[in-house]
């Protein structure tokens, strides 16, 4: 093959991959972020459900019946974001929740943050997108810090925290079993905001 068809080949499989990439941007583009409703508990447990049954990356042993899932998500939005992605379609790509830390009111400007896609959402810019609005409404309440609780082996989702900004602080060895083994637990944080020395109160956010 000469000098000239090798470039030219180059040349074409540069432009198709930055053909694909804008299809990808686009796509993200177009990907509505909004609140989280009952009506959304239905589509939204579908997409959760097979990280229960079939995976380490939630750690609860049972399927949660659908009236206890739309509980969930009405609870959560008394005091947190409840978000989930949504295509020109109206199909639901994934979710993203705030919850606490901890009940004690000493850790009220920390949150944990959860985040579940749709099988094929990922990679694909939705949970980063997901993740830019949940850390907007977080600081609205005065918020800091958010912390993310991941499975030891569950390298993509470290790795995604990482490009997000979070750090890992904390692990701890063999400290939750599932599915017939003991899994590592990683904790890794962000700060937000710089905490002052006399901090406003945290805003529940059904309150803003």
């Amino acid at each position: 093959m000469s000098a000239s068809k090798v470039i030219l080949i180059e040349i074409e499989s540069k432009v198709w991959y930055d053909f694909l990439k804008l299809i990808v941007r686009l796509g993200v583009r177009m990907i509505r972020i909004r609140l989280a409703n009952e009506c959304d508990a239905e589509e939204l447990l579908k997409i959760y459900q097979p990280y229960v049954t079939d995976t380490t990356i939630s750690f609860e042993y049972k399927v949660p019946s659908l009236t206890e899932f739309r509980q969930r998500i009405t609870s959560t939005l008394e005091d947190y974001p409840f978000l989930v992605a949504e295509n020109q379609s109206g199909n639901l790509l994934g979710y993203a929740y705030a919850h606490a830390y901890n009940n004690r009111p000493g850790y009220a400007w920390t949150a944990e943050a959860t985040i579940y896609l749709a099988t094929e959402a990922k990679g694909k810019g939705v949970g980063s997108k997901l993740y830019r609005h949940l850390e907007k409404e977080v600081i609205e309440q005065n918020i800091f810090y958010l912390v993310a609780c991941i499975t030891g082996d569950n390298h993509a989702s470290q790795v995604f925290h990482k490009k997000l900004g979070y750090q890992q602080v904390a692990k701890f060895q063999q400290f939750a079993y599932k599915l017939g083994n003991w899994y590592d637990i990683v904790w890794m944080q962000k700060r937000l905001a710089k905490p002052s020395k006399e901090p406003l109160p945290m805003i529940p956010y059904s309150k803003l």
